[in-house]
């Protein structure tokens, strides 16, 4: 396997996944159709249309943590894996024996599941705080560590 194909595959897929869940068109719309002089205000003077400045901030920061994420996967350095766990690791865990699970270590778009076509199945997107991640640090290749109810074996680290 070219684990750093591998890799980049997976970097690519999340960046495209980033592009399309991007805020940037409904922040254009909310920002042209968006003028605080319009909104109506009460009699004391606070303005009463409060979901439309709220909706304005929370797009603003979507938008933030999108360049945020953005900017990181850019500068991304690829590498081969040490042996360890840590950001940009490749993790091929068994669970409960039976079926085989891919994890790679990212602080963005975890909880996210991408179809690589080089492994034939999905990998997750996890962070290094994940539990599943904070277990499996401490357990060498081939040996066993339990999440809640599901008990995994660590197959590979890449």
């Amino acid at each position: 396997m070219d684990v750093i194909g591998v890799k980049r595959t997976i970097i690519g897929a999340v960046k495209d996944h980033l592009m399309q869940s991007t805020p940037t068109a409904r922040r254009i719309d909310v920002r042209s159709t968006l003028d605080i002089k319009y909104l109506e205000r009460g009699d004391d003077g606070v303005v009463q249309n409060n979901n439309a400045a709220a909706l304005a901030a929370r797009q603003t920061g979507r938008m933030a943590e999108f360049t945020r994420q953005l900017k990181h996967l850019e500068c991304f350095h690829i590498t081969d894996s040490t042996g360890q766990i840590n950001e940009g690791s490749l993790l091929q865990l068994e669970a409960n024996g039976e079926e085989t699970c891919w994890y790679f270590i990212l602080p963005c778009c975890t909880g996210e599941d991408f179809h690589i076509a080089q492994l034939g199945a999905p990998v997750t997107i996890v962070s290094t705080s994940a539990p599943i991640i904070e277990s499996a640090t401490s357990t060498p290749t081939g040996q066993e560590f339990t999440v809640g109810k599901t008990t995994y074996r660590v197959v590979g680290i890449f």
